[in-house]
């Protein structure tokens, strides 16, 4: 889920006050799972960094094995 309403308990949460997009995960193979979120944006250089790509490509190479 990608997330562009952010609250300021988000700002808060994640440390930034920056925050314009957040984004949550669940990778789930059968009754285990791999969940995570985050920011999307980070500010480098005094630039607003947009890394949603580059978090959906290694989201869709991710995979789990748990036996």
């Amino acid at each position: 889920i990608i997330d562009e309403n952010i609250s300021e308990m988000d700002k808060t949460i994640y440390e930034d006050d920056n925050i314009k997009k957040k984004f949550y995960f669940c990778m789930i193979d059968g009754s285990h799972a791999l969940c995570g979120a985050g920011s999307l944006i980070r500010k480098i250089d005094n630039q607003l960094i947009d890394f949603t790509p580059y978090i959906l490509k290694s989201l869709e190479s991710m995979e789990i094995g748990v036996n």
